[in-house]
Formats: structure tokens, C-alpha cells, sequence
């Protein structure tokens, strides 16, 4: 009864924050525009087309989750517009989450302090949940990515292996559950396989510790292996390729670039994201380098006083799977969402900074513990280091888009396709667009994806993948070769306005000019595309036209077409 009422109460604390953003972000009902393009496959998928992004279009993996797509396309089979059921579906999840982890960092309080944790810790994650609520539910339910599968699936796991070194036994119920959300997990996002291995080798660790064979350690890095073996196949088989087409338009091949833009991704993170956050990751890794060692070794003694030390390795424990994820964009260079999507994960991981702060409380004021004292010192001076930083690294540089910014992109690219739809009376022209997500789920024709995430020619053009995050794919020879129909429509009142947006596409500032690496100066773009004002009735819309596809536009009877100077 006890656990109903606490899962009740998260749930209403999740959906009061989640109001909060919904109404804050102005009402975003659409999701984001990469969440978009999720539903753009599953769409698809669901009409029994496959995994394309255009009707007809090429098989492409332009999507970084397989499972949250067909789970998707699972509700475009009972309702056409599957967003607010999704949005409900996610909210519920995200609440099984909350209330998943909670009972387990409960335990832990639990083995420090039984009065705290049976008196105030409840009240105290409470508090904690709404100081980083409206960022985890924002990504987890508003934004219809798949995040909210993530969270469920990867916490699941470390709850799982948390309670396996909590009690040191772990059930075949547990092992079951570990197994299942392992495969889940690989099929939910590609960094899944890096996950894996570190879960396979800490229940290896587990088991050694705990003196048991490493069976159940093999079984897991045998399916592991065989679930990674299939999934890769598939791709080669279905896409021919053996990673998402995302990848390969995203991820730049240098190291060093990687892990720079990496590393300020991370510290981006804890020292500016939240400071009940920087907080947090400020005390767990100072008490891990204060007391890692202790911890393991009175893990392995199994002392009359085991409870606390258990509790104290299980803090370790935890600050390590933080540690992972913080390390993991090292890799592929984080990404240039707002409110850090690749962390929101290990968000409620930082819950165990409570149990933390009550051990070095005891230890310092009670017990009179030096390490304790100079662990609290050593954060405390810390904190001052990061906020000092912060404010240093804001001073030169400009901080993420904004959430909101990918919301208001895929609402305003569903509006412009929906227009377009009604602006052509024939057959729809191919249109080259940047943000493709809320446009190409409304466009009826052909979208090409300039920036190649569902574009397999453009995705695995040449290039270093420098420049804008996630939009340096463009290749302009691609571009030439691909020859949209259309570039880039949008719909203005005149032609002064078109001659404006002209003159702004051209400029050394403009976030298209500069994804499409200054394409619009270029002598060869002004022989092949000629900016015009195409009028349909009352509706007027600016287009770079293809000059092959011109002659024909202007033949169009129901359409005045006016061309526009350069």
C-alpha cells in the first residue's frame, strides 16, 4: 500500500513538472523535431512500407533507436495522431522509473541512518525530483525521443546490480529482468553495447567478490554478444551498412576532435546544467576518492558492521555508472541539444548524493571523522572551483540551443508541410530541407534530408564532420547530384520580404548559409537554382528552384512564378 501511495505521489509530482514545461515551452504537443522523425519511420513502418524515410523513398537507418520506433509504430496501428497516448505512455514509464529507483536508494539510506530514511528521505527525494523534474520529464515525455525507454531500461539494470552488491545474492527473477532489459537496451540506442560490456564486467566483479562461480557472467556476455551479432546483421542485410546512417553524418572520424568537444560537453554539464546537480557530482566523487579503497575493503571483510560499509561501496557503485556516462560523449563528441539529453539518463542517480551527505554528516559531526571532515572541505572548495569556472566558460562561450528552439522546429515544420501540401495542386516537388523531422512527417512528397541523417549519399559523404554539431555532413557535390526540386521554401507576405530572406541566406551569419557551407555565395549554386516568389492564390512562398524543375513551375497554371535577384 505503502509503495502505491509513494508511486502515486511521483507520478503527480512528474505531471505537475511536466504541465509546467508543456505550458512554459508554449504548448508544445508535436515533440521535437528529431522526435518527429521518429514518428516520420514509424509511420511508415506501420503502413507496411519498412523503415523509409519518403514513401517509396530508400531503406535508410536514419533513426539512433529501433526499438522506439516499432514501439511507435505499435500505437500508429489504433490512432493516426499517437502523441498525446505516447506523451501518457512515457509519463506512466517515467513515473515506474522514478519510483524504481527510489525504493533502492531508499535501502541504501536505509543501511546509513533507519530513523532518516524511515522519517525524512522520502520528502527529501521528493525535493530532489522537482529540482531536476522539469529537465527529465521535458526529455523524457514531452520530447516523444527515447529517452523515457532509455531511463527505464538503463535504470532498471543498475538497480538490478545495485541490489545484487547491496545483498550479495541476486535471484533468478533478477537475473531474468537483468537479461531482458540488456537486450532491450542494445536495441534502444547504439552506446548501448558500450554499456554492456561495463554491466557484464561489474556482475563479473560481483561475483568474484562474492565468491561465486562466473557463470551467470558468461550467459550474459554470450547472449550480449549474440543479440549485437544479430542486430549488426540485420542492418548489413536490411541498410547495408552496419551502424545507423546517423552515425556516419554525425560522428566525426578524429579522436581528438571528439573528445574535446566531449569533454566541454561534460563539464558543460556539471558545472552549468543544475546546481543541485553540480552539488551532487561534486560531493559523490570527492567521497569516492576519500573512501573507494575503504569501501571495497570492508565489502570483502563481511563484518558485523558490513551494513555501513555496504552502503558506502553501493555509493561508489553508483558515482562509477555516473563517471561512465559522463565519459561516454568522450567518444562520440555529446551532441548540441539543449539540457544535455545524453546525461538525463543518470539524472536520478544523483539521489544517492542524500544518503552520501547523512553518511559525512555522521562521520565528520558525530564521530568526529577526519577523512570525513576533509571530504566536506575538499567539496566545499570544489564548488567554489566550478561555479568560478562556470562563470569564466559563459563569459566566452554561448550556451546550447535551447529545448525549446527543437520544439518550435518541428511545430513550424509540420505547418510549413501541411502548406505545402495545399499550396501544390498536382504532383509535390522534392524539397530540400535542414530541420526535416515536423516537415517530412506532413509533406506528402519527397523531403531530402540536406544534412543526411536520412540520406544515405549525403550521410556518408566525404568530410571531417566539423562545424556545427550534428549539421556538418552537407556536401555540396552531394547537393548538386541529389538536385531538389526545391530549396528551403518559406512562405512570406511579398517580395520585399523574399528579397530580405535572400539577403539574409547569404549572409557569413546565417545558421543555413553556414550549414550548407556557404553554398548560397557559391557561383555554380547561383547556375543551377534561382531564387523565386511562387504565389498560389492568396499564398505566397519563397523557394530556391532547381532551374531544371523552373521551366516546368512556370508552365503551372494555377501558380505565379516571379524570380528574384540575387
Amino acid at each position: 500500500m505503502f509503495i502505491k501511495r509513494q508511486s502515486t505521489i511521483f507520478f503527480f509530482i512528474l505531471l505537475l513538472v511536466t504541465l509546467a514545461a508543456f505550458f512554459y515551452l508554449h504548448r508544445p504537443a508535436t515533440g521535437i523535431d528529431d522526435g518527429n522523425i521518429f514518428l516520420t519511420y514509424a509511420k511508415h513502418f506501420s503502413r507496411g512500407e519498412g523503415f523509409v524515410f519518403n514513401t517509396g523513398g530508400e531503406k535508410v537507418e536514419g533513426f539512433t533507436s529501433l526499438l522506439w520506433v516499432l514501439i511507435c509504430a505499435g500505437f500508429y496501428v489504433f490512432t493516426s495522431a499517437p502523441e498525446l497516448p505516447l506523451m501518457i505512455f512515457l509519463l506512466l514509464l517515467s513515473t515506474i522509473t522514478v519510483t524504481m529507483v527510489y525504493r533502492e536508494a531508499e535501502k541504501t539510506m536505509q543501511l546509513i541512518h533507519p530513523q532518516f530514511a524511515t522519517r525524512f528521505f522520502f520528502p527529501a527525494f521528493c525535493l530532489f525530483l522537482l529540482c531536476v523534474g522539469v529537465s527529465f520529464a521535458t526529455w523524457s515525455v514531452l520530447s516523444l525521443m527515447e529517452n523515457g525507454l532509455w531511463n527505464f531500461l538503463f535504470l532498471a539494470i543498475v538497480v538490478v546490480l545495485h541490489k545484487y552488491l547491496r545483498t550479495r545474492k541476486i535471484t533468478g527473477l533478477q537475473k531474468t529482468a537483468l537479461l531482458g532489459a540488456s537486450v532491450l537496451l542494445l536495441l534502444t540506442r547504439p552506446e548501448a553495447l558500450g554499456w554492456i560490456i561495463c554491466f557484464v564486467f561489474f556482475t563479473g566483479i560481483l561475483e568474484w567478490l562474492n565468491q561465486k562461480k562466473l557463470s551467470f557472467t558468461a550467459t550474459y556476455l554470450v547472449l550480449a554478444l549474440v543479440v549485437v551479432a544479430a542486430l549488426v546483421s540485420l542492418r548489413i542485410s536490411y541498410f547495408g551498412f552496419p551502424f545507423p546512417n546517423t552515425y556516419y553524418a554525425k560522428v566525426s572520424d578524429q579522436p581528438i576532435y571528439n573528445f574535446l568537444e566531449g569533454f566541454y560537453y561534460a563539464v558543460g554539464f556539471v558545472t552549468s546544467f543544475n546546481f543541485v546537480i553540480t552539488l551532487s557530482a561534486i560531493l559523490l566523487f570527492t567521497m569516492v576518492f576519500f573512501y573507494c579503497r575503504t569501501a571495497f575493503a570492508s565489502y570483502l571483510k563481511k563484518g558485523e558492521d558490513s551494513n555501513g560499509n555496504t552502503a558506502l561501496t553501493a555509493v561508489v557503485f553508483i558515482t562509477f555508472i555516473i563517471a561512465i556516462a559522463l565519459a561516454l560523449p568522450l567518444l562520440t563528441g555529446g551532441d548540441h541539444f539543449g539540457g544535455y539529453r545524453f546525461y538525463q539518463g543518470v539524472l536520478l542517480l544523483f539521489a544517492w548524493a542524500i544518503p552520501s551527505t547523512i553518511y559525512l554528516y555522521r562521520q565528520a559531526v558525530v564521530g568526529k571523522n577526519r577523512r570525513a571532515v576533509s571530504t566536506v572541505a575538499v567539496a566545499a572548495l570544489l564548488i567554489v572551483c566550478a561555479n568560478f569556472f562556470e562563470t569564466i566558460y559563459k563569459l566566452k562561450n554561448s550556451p546550447k540551443t535551447t529545448i525549446a528552439v527543437e520544439f518550435a522546429l518541428a511545430a513550424n515544420g509540420r505547418k510549413l508541410g501541411m502548406e505545402m501540401n495545399e499550396f501544390w495542386p498536382g504532383a509535390k516537388p522534392s524539397i530540400g530541407i535542414i530541420t526535416v523531422g515536423g516537415f517530412a512527417l506532413e509533406y506528402t512528397g519527397a523531403t531530402v534530408d540536406l544534412m543526411g541523417l536520412n540520406n544515405i549519399e549525403m550521410g556518408h559523404s566525404p568530410g571531417d564532420r566539423k562545424g556545427l554539431k550534428n549539421h556538418a555532413a552537407f556536401n555540396k557535390d552531394v547537393f548538386y547530384n541529389m538536385n531538389p526540386n526545391l530549396l528551403l521554401p518559406h512562405t512570406v507576405s511579398n517580395e520585399t520580404a523574399a528579397k530580405r530572406r535572400v539577403a539574409e541566406m547569404q549572409g557569413p551569419f546565417n545558421f543555413e548559409n553556414i550549414a550548407m557551407k556557404n553554398i548560397f555565395n557559391d557561383t555554380t549554386f547561383k547556375q543551377k537554382y534561382t531564387p523565386v516568389l511562387i504565389a498560389n492564390n492568396s499564398k505566397q512562398v519563397f523557394a530556391f528552384a532547381s532551374n531544371q524543375f523552373l521551366s516546368s513551375l512556370k508552365k503551372t497554371e494555377a501558380l505565379v512564378v516571379k524570380e528574384v535577384a540575387f
